[in-house]
């Protein structure tokens, strides 16, 4: 069990109990972070937090009502602070936008529609088969390529090393160019299965609870982001 968690008790934490006029404005005692095991716990700047989540953030040319349901799930994140369990709140809000965005692309002006298969993970597909999502425009695709352009670019150096028999030989990491090959990946084959399961976890009921969840609002920025780009528009 989580350290974090108490949910190993027949009694609600004072952690997740309703916050009083006393405390309403105080960071919940999970959002300390630990320097060791011998070192005092220190509160994170709350500054730090709202960096974080402020970077992901939609395109203008993405609707509004969108844009607004994407804020909500990013003011959900940096509330957790004060609220530890609204991380797991904020990801599903997340993934909730995700969905909403994929049924106004597909079903215009509101989303609407009476289609029971028009769920997320078919939606998701959907956008994958019709072009409007690709793995090498998200951000952790992106990186990837990247370490393996510069994995190559260091491999190279060593072969250089080895064939002249000189002592050092200059690199700069800057200069590495990810090629063709470095983006092909499976990951959104993968991302694909996963988002809807995670969605589903949450809109089910779940005690799982971690802070870890900006990957996910990345993940969705960068889809959603794809599906009013310019691309996708004449594509």
């Amino acid at each position: 069990m989580s350290p974090v968690d108490h949910t190993d008790s027949e009694q609600v934490h004072s952690a997740d109990r309703l916050r009083t006029a006393a405390n309403v404005f105080g960071p919940d005692q999970r959002s300390h972070a630990f320097k060791g095991p011998h070192v005092e716990p220190v509160p994170p700047e709350l500054e730090q937090r709202l960096r974080d989540i402020s970077q992901f953030e939609l395109s203008p040319g993405v609707p509004v009502r969108i844009r607004i349901h994407f804020e909500t799930a990013r003011n959900l994140y940096a509330y957790s602070w004060f609220v530890y369990r609204f991380h797991m709140v904020a990801q599903q809000h997340a993934l909730a936008t995700l969905e909403l965005a994929l049924r106004c692309r597909f079903f215009p002006p509101d989303g609407h529609t009476d289609n029971s298969k028009a769920t997320l993970r078919p939606l998701l597909a959907r956008a994958v088969k019709e072009g409007l999502l690709s793995s090498e425009r998200f951000g952790v695709v992106q990186r990837t390529a990247l370490q393996r352009a510069r994995d190559r670019q260091w491999q190279e150096a060593i072969r250089k090393l080895s064939e002249s028999g000189v002592d050092f030989v200059e690199t700069d990491e800057r200069d590495a160019m990810p090629l063709p090959d470095d983006y092909r990946s499976e990951w959104l084959q993968d991302w694909v299965e996963i988002a809807p399961k995670l969605r589903n976890m949450h809109a089910h009921g779940t005690t799982s609870l971690s802070p870890a969840v900006l990957g996910t609002f990345e993940n969705v920025m960068d889809a959603i982001n794809q599906l009013w780009s310019p691309r996708a528009s004449t594509g």
